[in-house]
């Protein structure tokens, strides 16, 4: 499986979520939705478009779409995702490099999207 590294990565919290709610093939085509979105978050940034943008607003959410996916909508894994894209020192180089470029875009644009929806996934009772 070319996505095992990333489990490697991943607490015990997370491995326990993936195991109890992905099967290789649903895990499989998440992470590959998301390494896609990353590549299309890299060429926004090339392109000069901007986090504001209808397009960089699509792909805010599009990942928050991704992480409500992975999570199930439990707000409380978010520190542990926080925590693995953190650790991307010591992933492969390919998705490494693409989300260190992706990854400020994505902040400012899921700000925005956050503020322009109402919401924050921080504060309890938030969905």
């Amino acid at each position: 499986n070319d996505f095992y590294w990333i489990i490697k990565h991943f607490d015990d919290t997370l491995l326990r979520h993936i195991k109890n709610n992905f099967d290789e093939e649903s895990g499989t085509e998440l992470l590959t939705t998301w390494k896609q979105l990353c590549d299309e978050i890299v060429t926004l940034q090339k392109n000069g478009i901007s986090p504001e943008s209808e397009q960089g607003q699509s792909a805010a959410k599009e990942w928050w779409d991704i992480v409500l996916q992975f999570t199930g909508g439990d707000m409380s894994m978010l520190p542990q995702l926080m925590k693995f894209a953190e650790s991307k020192d010591d992933w492969n180089n390919d998705l490494k490099e693409k989300l260190t470029i992706a990854q400020p875009f994505i902040s400012q644009a899921l700000g925005i999207y956050f503020k322009n929806q109402g919401y924050n996934p921080f504060e309890e009772g938030s969905q």
